[in-house]
This record gives C-alpha cells, structure tokens and sequence, in this order.
C-alpha cells in the first residue's frame, strides 16, 4: 500500500507530462504562457484549450492540419507567421480555419497565417466561427467553401486591424450588425469581385469598383443628348449588389428602440426574414432613419455612396460599354429600360416594387441601379437637397438613365419609393 501511495503523485505527473510534454517554459497562466516552437507544440494545443500560448517563432507545417477546436484560451502569435496550413475536407459539417472554433473567451492576436483550404462547410483562414476577439492577424493564401471568409466565416465576436488577401471561391468577408465590417474586407481586390456580409444570418452582397474616370451626367439618349463634364473617382470602393431588401432590413434593425424593423408599404415576398435573394427592397425608410447614430448603416459599419460613386458604378464602372458611339449606356447595363429597370411600363399589373435581381444586370453585375426604388446618395447639391438617384417603380422610364439627377429637400422624408443601398470604403 505505501509503494501504491507513493506511486500516485509520479502517475499524475507522468500523466501532465505527456499532455503537455512539448512545451517548453511557463506553465500555462496569462504571466507565463506555454511556448510554442515547433509543428508539435501546436498540435498539443488540443490538450489544452484554455491556457496561455505564446509563438516563439514562424512555423512551416506539412501534411493536413486538423483545425484546433473550441479555443478559450489566449493564442499570442509575437508577430510570427504559421505557414503551411492545408485543410482538404469536403464535410458539410466541418468548421475548418487554423482553428475551427474560437468561444467567447478565447483571444487570438498578432499572428499571421498562409492558408490553402478546401470546404464543404464553414470555413476561414483563422477561424470558421469566432465567438471571441481577433486582433492584429493578417491572413493570405485561399479558402474555398460554400460559407467562406477571408478571417472567418461566421463571426458573432470582435475583429479589430486585422487584414486579408486571401483568394476565396465566392464570398470574402463574413461579419455581425454589432461590428464594423469594414476592417475586415479583402486587400487588393479587383473590380468586380464580390463579397459577401453576412449580417444576422442575412446575406448582403458587394461588388468591388475600381477608380476611375467618367463623364458625370453624359447620355446618348435624344430627350435630350447631355455631354457631362470629367469626373475621377480616386479611390475604389464597395457597393451593394442589389438595393436593400426588406429581410436584410429586418434582421438588421430587429430590436431597434424607435425605428421599425418592417417599415415597408408593400411587404414583399415569403423572402422576407430568410436568408434568400432576390426579395422586395426596403422603402418608406428617410435619410436620417438609416445614417442615424444607431441606424442601419452605424449597424453594419457601412456607408451610403456619394452621387458620383453611384453613377460611376451604374455605367459599370471601368467595364461600362454601349453602342452610343463611346457613351455609356442610357440605362444600368442597357439602352432598352424594360431590360434592366422597374419602371411604369413594366409593372403595371403590380403596382408596387419588385423583387430584386430579377431584371439584367450591369457590367459589374450590379442590379436595379436604374428603377424599381430611388436611393439615396451622401452628396447634398441645389444649396441644401439631398441628390437621389435611379428613378423607381412608379416613374417613367425617362426619370432611370444612369444620368438622371433627383432631389429631396426633407431627410425625414419617408415614401413607398424610397430605398438605398451601402456602400464601404476599401481596406488599405
């Protein structure tokens, strides 16, 4: 019995030494981390999920990593970088990313990653999901699965200065109505590339243009032909695809103390609250509803184009054509309105707004841009009116060409043919 007694606290100790045997230094607390510096130190992080660790230096792995699951702990990266993280794995259940899951209190910081990464599910560089804080990560290679993201997948957390180039299949950017969107979209995009926000389960989709010079106000059409004067956009921007729906207004403003999360006149479609497009977009929302301190666009992290990006990107951007001997298309993506715009003349036998995405889209493959609902732009002219743009379903097809400047004097203003649609700065 004494040589079993005194057996037990070496068994106990052979026991941590081999869940932890390959770390070196510290003991795992917030004042002394485990330290990391080789491929098997990283894979012991499974054993542990709740301590501290520290990345001595950069690490190169090879083979198939195995995503490291429900992390609570504190991940250090020191400013190193894990190479070589490589994830084949078509489950439709799988959360991959270097890690797979980061919980509520698990923090990863200061670290960069170079991925390659083939999904059936959820997957991102650093993390599918993350329920914790992201900070000062940078991530690189390609993720490629049905729910994809440049950092995450699915974030519910905090991400803050942390950037992406990573190559993804379809969407590059995943997010929260509760965080800013914007620190998260991929570098160096190229125009016309896509991204996808998912917002409370809502989709909201981007499509990237690149600067550029137009003629701001030019149209070939005969009532009457305008020259327009040179205009450069300096600066790339995100813009959304479709106008926003009613479902992604919805789930963004649930919850809101004064405004309405269902203001539309004409409610639309069995899309409303899924996660669905094409559905009706949003009207009977004013300037101030959506840029106000805790408005849709504070919500999201977003913005509203200005006048000039808006039309910019109507024409298509540097991929705008037409047959108008140079001039860009009278409409957004077409000379004909019918093809690509609500308007009077298409919709008679419902009188109301259609469901976006339904008509042509323009070169970028943005739609509704001429029709269906007047947006709003951030650019204030006639001395003090708010310029709208795009005309609506209730108009003329005259009041949709790409060049057709409105105006709205009161930004309390709320009509069943007002809508809009965001727009996000790039990330440098």
């Amino acid at each position: 019995m004494k040589t079993n007694n005194l057996l037990k606290p070496l068994a106990i100790a052979l026991t941590i030494a081999t869940n932890l045997w390959a770390f070196t230094g510290g003991d795992g607390s917030a004042a002394a981390p485990f330290v990391i510096s080789t491929p098997e130190h990283l894979n012991a992080v499974r054993n542990n999920l709740t301590a501290h660790y520290r990345l001595a230096n950069n690490i190169a792995l090879t083979g198939e990593w195995v995503p490291i699951p429900e992390f609570q702990g504190t991940f250090d990266g020191n400013g190193r970088t894990i190479s070589g993280i490589t994830i084949n794995n078509l489950s439709a259940d799988g959360n991959l990313g270097f890690f797979g899951f980061i919980g509520n209190s698990g923090v990863v910081r200061s670290l960069s990653v170079e991925v390659s990464i083939i999904g059936g599910n959820l997957a991102g560089a650093i993390a599918a999901v993350n329920r914790g804080t992201i900070e000062e990560v940078r991530a690189s290679g390609s993720v490629w699965a049905p729910t994809v993201g440049g950092l995450v997948a699915e974030n519910r957390g905090t991400i803050r200065n942390s950037h992406t180039s990573v190559l993804v299949q379809i969407v590059a950017v995943v997010g929260t109505a509760d965080f800013p969107l914007s620190t998260t979209l991929p570098l160096n995009p190229v125009e016309g590339q896509g991204v996808r926000l998912i917002v409370r389960g809502i989709y909201i989709d981007l499509i990237y243009v690149a600067p550029g010079t137009f003629m701001f106000g030019a149209c070939a059409s005969t009532a009457p032909a305008t020259v327009g004067s040179s205009h450069t956009i300096s600066t790339g921007f995100w813009i959304g695809k479709y106008p926003v729906t009613q479902a992604q207004y919805q789930a963004v403003m649930t919850g809101h103390p004064t405004l309405s999360a269902v203001p539309s006149n004409f409610r639309g479609g069995a899309a409303v609250g899924s996660t669905n497009l094409p559905n009706n977009p949003v009207e009977q929302v004013s300037f101030n509803d959506i840029t106000s301190a805790d408005g849709f666009l504070a919500r999201i992290g977003a913005r509203l184009p200005t006048e000039h990006e808006w039309e910019f990107a109507a024409r298509g951007g540097n991929r705008r054509g037409g047959n108008n001997g140079g001039v860009d298309f009278i409409f957004a993506g077409s000379d004909i309105a019918t093809e690509v715009a609500w308007h009077i003349a298409n919709i008679i036998s419902v009188w109301q707004p259609q469901p976006v995405g339904d008509l042509a889209p323009n070169e970028l493959g943005i739609h509704d841009m001429s029709g269906n609902v007047w947006e709003w732009t951030n650019t204030i002219d006639w001395g003090s009116l708010r310029v709208i743009r795009g005309g609506c379903w209730s108009n003329a097809g005259g009041y949709t060409p790409v060049a057709f400047r409105g105006n709205l004097g009161n930004p309390d203003r709320r009509w069943s043919n007002f809508g809009f649609r965001v727009a996000l700065s790039p990330q440098f």
